[in-house]
């Protein structure tokens, strides 16, 4: 498991982007907040590519502010962002990437394969990869970072650019892995979050919520209506309107009209209101 204790992390001592940052993540795990709050930070600080102010972290018993070596070791890890070596095939660049793991030419020949058909790029093996999609890309990114056999898997905004088809097979994908591996995933995407078992809800450098998926739809069950009409200005600052197909408008509120019609939660539902919530929360703290 990931131990974080006290942790401050960023590059400005004076405005850190994780603050006084305590939680334990184990399992699979995912991180979903607005942006800015820290999800990338704390990915970026496990591997060591955002420094420490302050504070520990333990992985798997391991203390790795002070054990920096061992990242390499402990995580896979897939960006946020497509950067990828263009000129390669996706065949040479999985074979790279198993090379410097350190796997023999037979392993390798085995994991790189495995690995391409696991993000269904099997067919793709001998095309340059400057050729790639960006959704084909985001999943070679992926297939690279299932090549190597570390225990931890680290997955920033992993479905970025995949169409529907592509996101469902990223989440059969994790589904399987999450009994291999150990997971951490951070999103702005809630149905990211769905074949996770625990969700932390991070917002200013800081998990407000731990959940699970169904303790998102519980957030707002009985809460949801629709409705023809912009609600009015509310009586109490806890509603939440947007637009839905048809011309209704979904409303979000645990004082409802008379003439709003109940309407089932849904996770991303849950997530806005126990944001909304979070921030409310803060500005009521700070006001006193």
């Amino acid at each position: 498991m990931v131990v974080c204790e006290r942790v401050n992390a960023g590059y400005d001592p004076d405005t850190p982007v994780l603050r006084d940052f305590h939680s334990v993540l184990a399992g699979s795990y995912g991180l979903i907040g607005p942006s800015g709050a820290g999800k990338s930070t704390l990915l970026k600080s496990l591997l060591g590519r955002v420094p420490y102010l302050t504070g520990t972290v333990h992985v798997d018993g391991i203390l790795l502010t002070r054990q920096p070596r061992e990242i390499a070791r402990l995580f896979s890890y897939v960006p946020q962002d497509n950067r990828i070596p263009g000129l390669l095939t996706l065949g040479e660049y999985l074979t790279e990437i198993a090379r410097l793991a350190g796997f023999s030419s037979r392993v390798a020949a085995h994991r790189t394969r495995w690995a391409a058909d696991a993000v269904n790029l099997a067919a793709e093996w001998h095309r340059r990869l400057a050729g790639f999609s960006g959704g084909m890309k985001r999943r070679a990114l992926i297939a690279a970072a299932l090549v190597r056999e570390t225990p931890w898997l680290l997955l920033d905004e992993p479905s970025l650019g995949l169409d529907p088809a592509e996101q469902d097979t990223l989440y059969r994908l994790i589904g399987r892995l999450k009994h291999e591996r150990r997971i951490i995933l951070a999103t702005q995407v809630v149905d990211d979050l769905e074949p996770l078992d625990r969700i932390g809800i991070l917002v200013d450098g800081a998990i407000r919520h731990e959940v699970s998926w169904d303790d998102l739809v519980n957030a707002v069950k009985g809460r949801v209506y629709r409705t023809r009409e912009i609600p009015p200005p509310p009586r109490v600052a806890d509603i939440l309107w947007s637009p839905m197909p048809g011309g209704w408008i979904k409303v979000i509120s645990a004082h409802p009209e008379a003439h709003w019609e109940p309407w089932p939660a849904t996770p991303q539902d849950g997530y806005l209101w126990m944001v909304r919530t979070i921030r409310q929360e803060a500005r009521y703290d700070l006001a006193h």
